[in-house]
C-alpha cells in the first residue's frame, strides 16, 4: 500500500486489511505496554495478545480465496533438511542474496563455535543483512573437526578472511577456498587458540631478543607472580582482606 498506492476496486480489500492491521498493531502495542507497567503475568499478555490476533487475521485470511495457508509441514521443510538430507551453505547463501523477497546481500560476519562435548563440535554461524528490506538472518552450520565445511567466498569475497580466521582460531576447515592458511596467528604456531580445550596460558610465547636482534618462540614459563590468580570472589567465600575493608566498621559507627 505505501509503495504502490492504487486505489482500485481490486484492491478494496487489501488496502482494508492493511490499514486495519496497522491500526490493531498500535493498539496492541499500547495494550501490551499497558498490562506490562500493570504488572500483569506476562503469558496473560502473551495468551490474550495471541488468540485476538489469531481471529483477526484468520477471519480475513478466509474471506479472501487468494490467500493459501501452508501446512506445518512445508513450512517446516523450508527451515530444516528432510533426514538424510543436507543443505550445501553456499547454495543457501546464494538463495538468500539473490531471491527477490530476501535479498541478503551483505554479509556482515562469519565467525565460529566450539562445543567439545557434543558430536558435531563445531557451529559456523553466518550473520547476514538485506539493506533493502532493513532486515538481518543467521545461518549456523555444524560440523566437526574431520569433515570440511563448503566455502562461501564464490558467494560473497568478503568470507575469504572470515574463513580464514575461523580455520585459525578453531581449525575449522573450508573446501573449495582459494587460499586457507592462518590469518592471525604468528608463522608456526601450534593449537587452535578458541577452541576450549586450549590451555589459557597457551604453549608457546613470542618475544623481541635483543641478543638475537629478532623475534623468537619459546616454551610458557609462569615465572611471575601475577599469574597466581585467585578466582574465588567476595560472594564464594574469599577470606581476604582488601584494603579499605577496616574503615567499613567506622563508617556504621
Amino acid at each position: 500500500m505505501l509503495l504502490q498506492p492504487v486505489f482500485t476496486p481490486d484492491k478494496r480489500f487489501d488496502l482494508t486489511i492493511g490499514l486495519l492491521s496497522g491500526v490493531g498493531a498500535a493498539i496492541g502495542a499500547l495494550n501490551v505496554r499497558r498490562l506490562g507497567s500493570l504488572h500483569e503475568p506476562e503469558w496473560h499478555i502473551f495468551w490474550w495478545f495471541s488468540t485476538i490476533i489469531g481471529v483477526g487475521a484468520g477471519n480475513g485470511v478466509m474471506r479472501e480465496e487468494r490467500w493459501v495457508i501452508i501446512p506445518a509441514s512445508e513450512v517446516m521443510a523450508i527451515v530444516a533438511p528432510a533426514p538424510g538430507h543436507t543443505i550445501d551453505p553456499a547454495e543457501l547463501l546464494e538463495f538468500l542474496r539473490d531471491d527477490s523477497q530476501c535479498r541478503f546481500e551483505t554479509l556482515v560476519d562469519l565467525c565460529g563455535c566450539d562445543f567439545p562435548t557434543e558430536p558435531e563440535r563445531f557451529e559456523i554461524v553466518y550473520h547476514l543483512l538485506s539493506m533493502r528490506l532493513n532486515q538481518r538472518i543467521r545461518v549456523k552450520v555444524r560440523t566437526d573437526e574431520a569433515t570440511p565445511a563448503p566455502s562461501v567466498a564464490g558467494v560473497f569475497p568478503v568470507a575469504n578472511w572470515y574463513e580464514r580466521e575461523a580455520f585459525d582460531m578453531y581449525g575449522i576447515i573450508f573446501s573449495g577456498h582459494p587460499d586457507l592458511r592462518r590469518i592471525l596467528t604468528d608463522y608456526g604456531f601450534e593449537g587452535y587458540p578458541l577452541r576450549k580445550d586450549f590451555p589459557l596460558t597457551g604453549r608457546v610465547q613470542v618475544r623481541y631478543d635483543e641478543a638475537q636482534k629478532r623475534v623468537i618462540n619459546e616454551p610458557v614459563r609462569l615465572v611471575q607472580e601475577y599469574r597466581n590468580f585467585d578466582f574465588l570472589s567476595p560472594w564464594e567465600g574469599m577470606q581476604a582482606v582488601i584494603p579499605g575493608d577496616e574503615k567499613a566498621g567506622e563508617a556504621k559507627k
